[in-house]
């Protein structure tokens, strides 16, 4: 029997990709070779129709995967699924017009489309990299003087800031219909963490979900509106005072922030194996049952800087700063 030849797409190979190629290697039947890129043009590179499928566990390789496996005729996650879960204006639309709560929004390229989206909803606002992964380049703007502190080198997405409480919904999705669920609470919220780098977070995976029924069904039915194949899913958002789910982020790859890890003790498997089994097979091996509840805090502290470096003397790195 021919063997199928996968190539497993990374960057700068982390423990975490390690796993997952380590993963797909152990699936029956396979040879993986693994190719370090940072672009369609170095994928192309390497990549030919000898490979059954090219696949990858990070955020920032999934579109351009997405496009070699489209070029070669391979299959796998369309671009246009990707487009419209990462970018993330084209993602409020797509919940927007599936129904969903999602935070009112506005695509700025400069200050002035801020000031108009803040006289239109008041403070405070989120400013977020419309491509941006996670809470990377993301900054809450609670006055005008956050906001006159803001340099916009790109666009940016000017977002409500919705409070109350935060979490997520992973799935296993199969075909487009999600096939597992998991939920997992962040206490803080992820911008109260950012905000005040002195407080420990934590992610905490209840062993119980009954209590997130509404946001659970709301979360899936999200999940079927961006058609999403053969895919790990990730959904981020919030339950506000009301107990209404709002929806905010999304990903189609294994959640960050040590999910994984706890998906694995919470329901006595292994979730990098599931992963590979469900980009590659298209299979998930279920159903699971959640026997634990998980949780990990992440301890976090304010380095103390050196005596003569003063905030001011400090340059921002980030395309979106707040000096």
């Amino acid at each position: 029997m021919t063997r199928r030849r996968l190539l497993f797409v990374c960057r700068a190979a982390s423990s975490e990709s390690v796993k997952s190629a380590h993963a797909l290697a152990a699936l029956e039947n396979v040879e993986v070779v693994t190719a370090d890129v940072s672009d369609i043009e170095s994928l192309m590179a390497v990549a030919d129709d000898s490979f059954e499928r090219i696949v990858t566990a990070q955020e920032t390789l999934l579109e351009i995967v997405a496009i070699a496996n489209e070029r070669l005729g391979l299959p796998g996650l369309s671009v246009e699924t990707v487009r419209n879960t990462l970018d993330k204006s084209r993602l409020k639309a797509t919940l927007e017009n599936a129904g969903l709560n999602t935070p009112r929004y506005k695509l700025a390229t400069d200050l002035t489309d801020v000031n108009g989206f803040v006289s239109e909803i008041g403070f405070p606002i989120v400013l977020k990299s419309v491509v941006g992964s996670g809470a990377l380049a993301t900054f809450p703007i609670r006055n005008e003087t956050d906001l006159g502190r803001v340099s916009l080198g790109e666009s940016f997405l000017a977002e409500q800031y919705i409070t109350g409480q935060e979490l997520c919904v992973d799935t296993i999705t199969i075909n487009n219909e999600p096939r597992f669920h998991s939920i997992c609470c962040y206490q803080p919220s992820i911008l109260d963490a950012v905000e005040h780098p002195e407080t420990q977070w934590s992610c905490v995976m209840p062993r119980e979900m009954n209590e997130f029924e509404d946001f659970i069904e709301q979360g899936l039915k999200a999940i079927r509106a961006l058609s999403a194949g053969n895919a790990m899913t990730h959904m981020e958002g919030f339950i506000d005072s009301a107990g209404r789910p709002w929806f905010t982020d999304a990903t189609l790859r294994p959640a960050g922030a040590r999910i994984a890890p706890m998906l694995a003790h919470a329901y006595d498997v292994d979730p990098y194996r599931a992963w590979a089994r469900v980009v590659v097979d298209g299979c998930f091996d279920g159903p699971w049952e959640r026997k634990y509840a998980v949780g990990t805090i992440f301890l976090r502290g304010v380095a103390r800087e050196p005596s003569n470096t003063s905030r001011e003397s400090k340059k921002c790195k980030a395309t979106l700063a707040i000096c």
